[in-house]
């Protein structure tokens, strides 16, 4: 007889995997980053600030920031050498600019993409010799990526080609058995929306958009990114995930 309770266990454990998360310092990848340490996972977490907020994982941080790939290269090697190979990367790191200034618009633009895309590129192509066959990447993406949203095209644009890249390099990896794929959160409240949280107008406007009538908080990627990361999605690749709670459906 099957035990059932067993064999899910291992389906969806993520004990003892080797993972890197980029942009851990706060946020969607602090939350994730405390997640998977609970859950007995190695880790390496890199973020731009120097410090991350939860003084528990601080053995597990390096500060670096993903446009800095030399550095980036040389902690997930050292990581490679002291755990073995890499099991899981899910790129977090991103950057959204308000810009508020014309003179800037092209600038600001750059440098969005050079974060939200190119360095995550990067990252994929530095971690892909040292991951083990039958790894997963998870492209940390946006549901802005479906959508025109105003007043920043280099954000949507950046997140609309990192979902075409996610199912390029699903084919690119698939070689080595590696499967990519792409998790487009919607609204989730952080560091990075608490602005536009606490603006009652625009915080009941997410609400009435969306068909579950509430923000999303990190903890509701949990299980979409337990999934991707482990054995239970051995046949998923190259796939875009939305999770924002009916946002980008609902109709009139």
């Amino acid at each position: 007889m099957i035990d059932v309770n067993s064999e899910i266990t291992k389906l969806f454990s993520i004990n003892k995997l080797n993972v890197v998360i980029t942009g851990a310092s706060r946020g969607i990848g602090l939350h994730l980053a405390n997640f998977f340490h609970k859950s007995g996972s190695n880790l390496l977490l890199v973020g731009r600030k120097k410090m991350v907020e939860n003084n528990k994982l601080a053995n597990f941080y390096e500060s670096c920031d993903v446009n800095d790939l030399q550095k980036f290269k040389s902690l997930c090697q050292f990581f490679r050498k002291k755990f073995g190979l890499i099991d899981v990367l899910i790129n977090n790191a991103g950057i959204s600019i308000d810009t508020k200034l014309e003179k800037n618009k092209f600038t600001d633009f750059k440098e969005t993409l050079d974060t939200n895309l190119i360095s995550n590129y990067r990252c994929c192509e530095i971690i892909f010799p040292l991951m083990r066959r039958g790894g997963s990447i998870i492209n940390i993406s946006s549901v802005a990526s479906l959508l025109g949203m105003k007043k920043n095209p280099g954000y949507v644009a950046s997140k609309g080609a990192l979902n075409s890249l996610t199912k390029s390099l699903a084919e690119d990896y698939s070689k080595k058995q590696i499967r990519v794929n792409a998790i487009l959160p919607g609204y989730i409240r952080t560091k990075m929306t608490e602005k536009s949280f606490k603006n009652k107008k625009k915080n009941n406007e997410r609400i009435e958009r969306t068909m579950l009538r509430r923000w999303g908080e990190a903890s509701d990627l949990i299980g979409v990114v337990v999934f991707l990361a482990t054995e239970s999605s051995s046949y998923v690749t190259g796939s875009n995930i939305i999770v924002d709670g009916g946002f980008s459906i609902k109709g009139i």
